[in-house]
């Protein structure tokens, strides 16, 4: 036994090295397929914040200055008079509105601590205070919750109404840990915590703290504990919004598992029969004479060979110092560069059961087909580990599929919508989609305000003769009927704005049956800005909007969502698997085409949505909900082209709005 396992860390180690070498020989070329990508990319790609494919807010100022936007009791225009956020409620991030600083309190509204002594406004006024006068002198009190045994040691009074303590429920994670407590979570906190446990407990001073790392799935040790056995508790500092949970160190050491991949993809499918070489080790007391080699086709990624074996600790202590020496190498690469840690090579740590590690090693374990899987057993376990699956209440999918139901060309700049018109994308995708279908026939006809407004003040501009008419050639786009817009193709692509950002396309003057296709799309686009702005827009910032996606993408519907300049679909809501304030929204973005993203190395993007809790003073039991939106507008970070809402210390802001089938979702 000891020479077959002499024999298999003697093999892993020699495929690390071969990988190393593999990867420093590739390294040269692709910084230069980088470069090469990053100078095509700035070619194709229209910067959205310059040229707006849907009207910009800013153009709606005059139709919407008496409307109470947000519904804070301030109108718009009252709000840009003072210089404030038409569509924030409360300016500071005190907790007080803007109408109740300036209307009731006195209160600057974009002052935090109108005192300048760190506490908010809101607190003053729930306590009874002046607002203007500061406290000098606040004596330590503590932040109890016995049900869940936590309490807070404090001299901030902001935490008294701007920290929550919570109980964090997971069924993935309750498989993957035994707690002596109920997990919890403490958010907009930072100082000391006391976690307490039974006093029926044995062995306590094996008893530690450990908070889990949703990002990483990890999980990790609180540092400078103080453990009192006598009074059944272990304090600490904390400023994290992961959950912490108290374990017995042969709790959260059961479960060790260490990992190693290394991705060829093609290249090494085609000559050695797997595209992916992945390593699971798991951590226990001894090694293991048990080995188990399988492989894991997937469609899309390749052939995944896979090997596990159980290692003792000293072997895992070598293996984690061959990661500690990878580390000086992968992980200080730049973030975009694929040769980084994550990329063509990933390995690290995982506490869980397999699956985790499983997952976490070959991160598209769920797209792989059902395969069969040998079962390694302990001598105490009755049930194999291998048998878990991505919960489905995690994904809510449409059905919608950009090699179907999208079109295979990207945005078109026109004469009359020179930055393009990729609302006239979004809503024929979206009505074909939904079977609500679009109209045969549209001769424009303005009916909102504002783009009467803009004819008349523009005399360059005319949306009066802008029209199609299907009548008498459907049979030219069958994607009418069977919803297959994919099919359709271009005969001349060079008027695709990826391939030439400079034309502006006449319809009258391109063939058919491109000429009537764009017609159609360019009325699409003006029609829906004009739908649109006939109603002010929210910005969809809370939660009861998000459910309501939900429920249509469960329903089998897509929804268009408006961006400042940009208008694009969403057809697919994955929740992140452990993190309960995030969830991600998948976007056909009429930018990018398949053929696009695929050039690229991606096949999806999405919007990335976090939650936050901010207390209100007119919300008294504090539980409305706020959400930051993030979606890059082409993902890779160092092309900065992104759209942020919600943040302040971002550069570009606005609002996002969601409809369906031309209705505002709020």
């Amino acid at each position: 036994m000891k020479a077959f396992f002499r024999w298999t860390m003697k093999a892993f180690l020699i495929f690390i090295i071969i990988v190393a070498i593999i990867l420093l020989s590739i390294f040269g070329y692709l910084k230069y397929q980088e470069y090469k990508l990053k100078k095509d990319f700035e070619k194709t790609v229209f910067d959205y914040t310059e040229h707006a494919g849907t009207l910009m807010p800013e153009d709606m100022e005059e139709e919407l200055w008496d409307i109470d936007v947000n519904d804070d009791g301030m109108t718009y225009g009252e709000k840009v008079e003072l210089g404030l956020d038409p569509y924030e409620w409360d300016s500071s991030g005190n907790g007080v509105s803007d109408y109740d600083a300036i209307h009731k309190y006195n209160l600057d509204p974009t002052v935090y601590s109108s005192a300048d002594d760190g506490i908010s406004d809101l607190v003053k006024i729930m306590e009874g205070l002046d607002p203007h006068e500061p406290i000098t002198n606040i004596e330590p009190f503590v932040i109890e919750d016995e049900g869940l045994g936590v309490t807070l040691h404090t001299t901030n009074l902001n935490d008294k109404y701007f920290t929550t303590i919570e109980p964090y429920y997971n069924s993935k994670f309750n498989q993957m840990f035994n707690p002596l407590q109920t997990p919890v979570r403490v958010l907009g906190y930072d100082g000391k915590v006391t976690i307490s446990y039974s006093d029926s407990e044995e062995d306590k001073e094996k008893i530690t703290a450990y908070y889990f790392h949703f990002e990483d799935r990890k999980l990790v040790k609180i540092d400078n504990q103080e453990h009192n056995q006598d009074l059944n508790e272990i304090s600490f500092s904390y400023n994290l919004r992961y959950p912490i949970l108290l374990l017995t160190d042969d709790e959260a050491h059961k479960k060790e598992f260490l990992y190693f991949r290394f991705s060829g993809f093609e290249l090494t499918e085609r000559f050695l029969g797997w595209g992916h070489k992945v390593f699971i080790f798991e951590v226990q007391g001894k090694n293991s004479d048990e080995y188990k080699v399988e492989t894991i086709p997937n469609e899309e990624w390749g052939v995944a060979e896979l090997s596990f074996q159980r290692i003792g600790q000293i072997s895992a202590n070598t293996v984690q110092g061959l990661f500690s020496k990878l580390d000086s190498r992968f992980v200080t690469m730049p973030k975009d560069n694929p040769l980084r840690k994550g990329g063509f090579i990933d390995y690290g740590q995982v506490h869980g059961n397999y699956d985790l590690a499983l997952e976490t090693a070959i991160p598209w374990i769920h797209d792989a087909p059902e395969h069969e899987t040998e079962e390694i057993k302990d001598e105490d376990e009755s049930e194999s580990e291998y048998n878990d699956h991505y919960p489905d209440q995690l994904v809510i999918d449409s059905g919608f599929r950009i090699d179907y139901h999208a079109f295979s060309f990207s945005n078109i700049s026109t004469i009359k919508g020179s930055s393009g018109i990729c609302a006239g994308f979004a809503r024929v995708a979206e009505r074909i989609y939904n079977g609500v279908s679009i109209e045969e026939k549209l001769d424009f006809s303005a009916s909102s305000f504002l783009i009467n407004l803009i004819e008349i003040l523009d005399p360059n501009v005319d949306y009066d003769d802008i029209g199609y008419d299907l009548t008498n050639n459907k049979d030219m786009y069958p994607f009418l009927q069977d919803g297959h817009l994919y099919a359709y193709q271009l005969n001349d692509t060079t008027i695709e704005m990826q391939n030439n950002p400079n034309e502006k396309v006449n319809p009258d003057k391109t063939p058919e049956p491109d000429s009537t296709l764009v017609s159609m799309l360019e009325t699409q686009w003006i029609h829906a800005n004009d739908l649109r702005l006939r109603w002010p827009e929210f910005h969809a910032n809370r939660v009861t909007v998000l459910e309501e996606i939900e429920q249509l993408f469960q329903d089998g519907q897509i929804i268009t969502v408006s961006l400042p300049g940009h208008a694009l679909n969403g057809y697919k809501m994955r929740k992140d698997e452990f993190d309960p304030d995030v969830l991600y929204i998948y976007l056909y973005d009429n930018v990018l085409p398949k053929e696009t993203m695929e050039k690229y190395g991606y096949d999806e993007v999405y919007m990335k949505i976090e939650k936050a809790v901010k207390p209100r003073l007119f919300d008294w039991d504090f539980t409305g909900e706020y959400h930051y939106f993030t979606y890059e507008y082409f993902p890779i970070p160092e092309f900065n082209h992104s759209y942020r809402f919600g943040e302040k210390d971002v550069e570009y802001t606005g609002k996002v709005v969601f409809y369906h089938n031309d209705k505002q979702i709020k």
